[in-house]
């Protein structure tokens, strides 16, 4: 587990690094240089220069995107919590209901009986109550979970539409650096949702429903990102996704929770890690031999 974790970590980080800010900073250099050269007209010059740069812009949308997934699990974690102390609660109100009845609530045949066969009504009683009570919060919890992944999922799906609008090597680490991240992250809510009262098939069903988000955000991704001026705005989202992901969501999972150190963990994850940013680099330099040789030609 910690060796994909940290793989989706040097996947998501390295692509940030290696493809989303370049091509930020690049397109940023380029309008800048055609303000040097005098490309574009009097009228598109003078209204650029009485206005913040592009690139400003967009890596405030960087880190406002990384603040609005921290609303957004923010959001569901209270949620979850509220559930779970209403879920305590409900319980400890019927435990406190059923546990001194009066004598003559009691069934019949059961009033000259010892305390011990009152304790048996009790329960025998309460589970039935309070297993449907739970089943109902912990499904609400489940379904806030397939919510949150929903909107991540449309946001993967925008961030792999631009990427192929740009090109196709650059369409293929975006996927590769979700396909990482996603992996181990769909098998735990597969977990979550089984815990929170979903059978197999319907956590199964609702994990690939949600899922299929992810075509949403890639048709609007790959419709809105014919203009390059468009597709760098969507990377500036896709870089904050990526970065809150990798470092806030992913990266303290890795950290040692015992007293003592643990060689394997650290092994795992160094491994992981590396290997994640060696394959994203591979893939970058492979994207960039591409686009080279293609402009020569």
């Amino acid at each position: 587990n910690a060796f994909f974790t940290a793989l989706a970590v040097g996947t998501l980080f390295a692509d940030t690094a290696f493809e989303l800010f370049p091509v930020i900073i690049e397109y940023g250099l380029r309008q800048n240089h055609l303000h040097e050269h005098g490309r574009l007209t009097f009228n598109e010059h003078s209204n650029e220069q009485k206005q913040i740069p592009r690139f400003l812009w967009q890596m405030l949308v960087l880190v406002l995107t990384a603040y609005v997934f921290y609303v957004i699990e923010l959001t569901i974690n209270a949620f979850m919590h509220h559930r779970h102390n209403d879920r305590r609660h409900h319980s400890s109100f019927h435990l406190n209901d059923y546990k001194t009845p009066e004598r003559s609530e009691l069934p019949s045949g059961a009033s000259s009986k010892s305390h011990g066969d009152l304790s048996i009504i009790a329960t025998n009683t309460l589970p039935n109550l309070t297993i449907t009570a739970d089943e109902r919060q912990t499904k609400s919890t489940g379904w806030m979970i397939i919510i949150g992944d929903g909107i991540h999922n449309i946001a993967d799906g925008l961030a792999i539409g631009a990427a192929f609008s740009e090109n196709i090597w650059f369409g293929v680490t975006t996927s590769v650096a979700i396909a990482c991240h996603e992996l181990p992250t769909e098998l735990g809510e597969y977990m979550v949702l089984i815990e929170s009262g979903f059978t197999l098939r319907r956590a199964l069903l609702f994990n690939f429903v949600s899922a299929c988000t992810a075509f949403i955000g890639f048709f609007i991704g790959a419709g809105a990102a014919q203009n390059e001026g468009a597709r760098t705005w969507i990377f500036a989202i896709t870089a904050g996704t990526f970065a809150y992901i990798a470092l806030v969501d992913l990266w303290p999972t890795l950290m040692p929770h015992a007293d003592k150190f643990d060689w394997v963990r650290f092994i795992c994850v160094t491994a992981g890690y590396l290997l994640g940013v060696t394959i994203m680099l591979i893939l970058t330099i492979f994207d960039e031999q591409i686009v080279n040789s293609s402009a020569a030609n």
